[in-house]
């Protein structure tokens, strides 16, 4: 005799299996990678004007602290289903020397049609804490030039025009180090949302802000941009993941065609009985 509630279980679980789907991530933390690396062979690439711009220490350096005029980028590949929307987690470290010149200029991590290099922004190293400049992106701003200047601080921009009014702050002051982290989020449904944590504890600045009418698309990708100019600063980044939402479970037809043969095959047992 058949046992229809083993069958109809056995039947749902292949059914929730042929729907399940699951998010696509991004990782990296160096560790595996030499003092001067510039290609870490996952597709992601890594520029700078100067030579700075390389693997240190088990960390991505993107500034130097007594280097001048720095430009540097990195790019990270595109994901699948990032137009689903996306999180990003990523640690930095900020440092810079008392007594010299003063911490900057800071930096941004953009997404969008973010072009191969050189093309797109300052000779291809984007635009630093202005966002990358590649034409369509959202960008997550950390702007650390002049200490106590009302436009420095965290900010969110569509094609660098800002969504909401800058979040005035000192994110490093003259002589000091930060080790931080950042949580960064971008949803179409809900905008851009940016948690950050300079060492005394998360903060989120900007909760579900518009994004001005961005669209996204699972072409586009990731790039991190710095720089430095008269003033300067250390600029580290490490253990850095990008997660896309999850997308929704296609329906299942296949499945359902299945439970439906299942249910047939019952009802003719039932008239033979």
């Amino acid at each position: 005799m058949i046992n229809r509630s083993a069958l109809f279980t056995l039947l749902f679980a292949t059914v929730m299996a042929t729907g399940t789907a699951s998010a696509v991530t991004y990782m990296q933390d160096f560790n595996a990678f030499g003092d001067g690396t510039t290609n870490l062979g996952d597709g992601s690439a890594i520029h700078s004007n100067d030579g700075n711009a390389s693997v240190q220490s088990g960390a991505l350096q993107m500034t130097v602290d007594s280097q001048t005029s720095t430009r540097s980028s990195w790019r990270i590949p595109a994901l699948v289903d990032s137009s689903l929307g996306w999180t990003a987690k990523f640690d930095f470290t900020m440092a810079d020397a008392a007594g010299g010149n003063p911490p900057a200029d800071g930096f941004s991590l953009s997404y969008g049609n973010i072009p191969a290099f050189p093309v797109g922004g300052v000779a291809g190293y984007g635009l630093a804490e202005e966002g990358f400049g590649s034409g369509d992106e959202v960008s997550f701003e950390f702007d650390t030039w002049r200490v106590g200047d009302t436009e420095h601080g965290f900010n969110v921009s569509h094609n660098q025009v800002d969504l909401a009014p800058v979040v005035n702050t000192d994110i490093i002051v003259d002589g000091g180090t930060v080790n931080g982290s950042a949580v960064l989020i971008w949803d179409p449904t809900n905008g851009l949302t940016m948690t950050v944590d300079l060492g005394s504890g998360p903060v989120t600045h900007f909760t579900n802000v518009s994004d001005g009418a961005f669209v996204g698309n699972d072409a586009y990708s990731w790039a991190f941009s710095a720089r430095t100019g008269g003033a300067t600063e250390d600029l580290t980044f490490d253990n850095v993941m990008i997660t896309t939402n999850t997308p929704v479970p296609e329906p299942m037809t296949a499945a359902m065609g299945v439970l439906g043969l299942a249910a047939l095959g019952l009802r003719r047992r039932r008239s033979v009985a």
